[in-house]
């Protein structure tokens, strides 16, 4: 139909309803992950059952591949964001303090490749570290709003991440539980 953007059924077109829907994640899913996935990788938890809790209270964020951004919003808020290491979950922060909803579709649209050894997983989780750090910092002061508290529980995900020394981060800023 005309207000869900396409598809009569399933799908991300359905998610659009309303002109609130500002993102659609779907699941980063990676074809070179271990059995047992040691590192954790495939982030299972975050992707199977964080982001679908978000996806509940409509802010469901946009994480890179995969995501589908609504061309006016975007545009609202001047484009991906920069001045940080996690420029989509940036953006994500710009978008729902307009107002904007995110949503979350649990469909495996996209397939990619997962860093290749553990130097550069660790790199990898220290940019997101860094750049959720960045984050508490803009200038929107974007955790003293409701949105922002409701990112709560995936800065935590993101500066922990299972991950001891990221822990230190968020004990480092104050804001550890």
């Amino acid at each position: 139909g005309a207000e869900g953007g396409g598809a009569e059924s399933g799908g991300a077109p359905r998610l659009w309803a309303r002109n609130r829907t500002h993102i659609v994640q779907t699941p980063q899913r990676f074809v070179n992950v271990p059995t047992g996935d040691p590192l954790d990788q495939g982030q299972v938890i975050n992707y199977d059952f964080q982001l679908a809790c978000m996806d509940s209270a409509g802010v469901a964020p946009f994480v890179g591949t995969g995501a589908l951004l609504c061309a006016r919003a975007l545009h609202a808020v001047g484009g991906i964001a920069y001045g940080s290491l996690v420029e989509d979950v940036h953006t994500t922060v710009l978008m729902h303090m307009r107002g904007g909803v995110g949503r979350y579709l649990h469909e495996d649209l996209q397939h990619g490749f997962a860093p290749p050894t553990l130097a550069d997983t660790f790199d990898q989780r220290m940019r997101w570290t860094t750049g959720g750090a960045q984050i508490l910092r803009l200038p929107e002061r974007v955790l003293g709003t409701p949105i922002g508290q409701s990112f709560r529980p995936f800065l935590d995900q993101m500066f922990r991440g299972g991950d001891p020394l990221q822990g230190r981060w968020m004990s480092s800023l104050g804001t550890s539980r």
